[in-house]
């Protein structure tokens, strides 16, 4: 989970240029391949809330507290499991 002012850094830097995650892969802690982040969901005070990642066809809101950005890469901290539980986002669906 993303707090104090590196944390709030990146949010920032991902607010201000969320296209730049559009279309790009996000990998679980294991460095597989889970999917393309297809959307940012941003809240009302301007922060990052979910990515919504194609999991296998399915756009899943992967919570925004489960995901890092290192070195370019965005990482999601949740198994195969939890993110096929995590609830389809129908709005974002192509």
């Amino acid at each position: 989970e993303y707090s104090g002012q590196q944390g709030q850094q990146t949010q920032q830097r991902l607010s201000a240029d969320a296209h730049h995650v559009m279309d790009r892969k996000a990998v679980n802690a294991q460095g597989k391949d889970i999917g393309k982040i297809k959307d940012v969901v941003v809240g009302q005070d301007g922060k990052v809330q979910a990515l919504i990642v194609d999991v296998k066809g399915k756009n899943r809101a992967v919570p925004w507290g489960e995901v890092a950005m290192k070195a370019d890469q965005l990482t999601v901290s949740m198994s195969d499991q939890q993110l096929s539980q995590l609830p389809e986002d129908k709005a974002g669906a192509d």
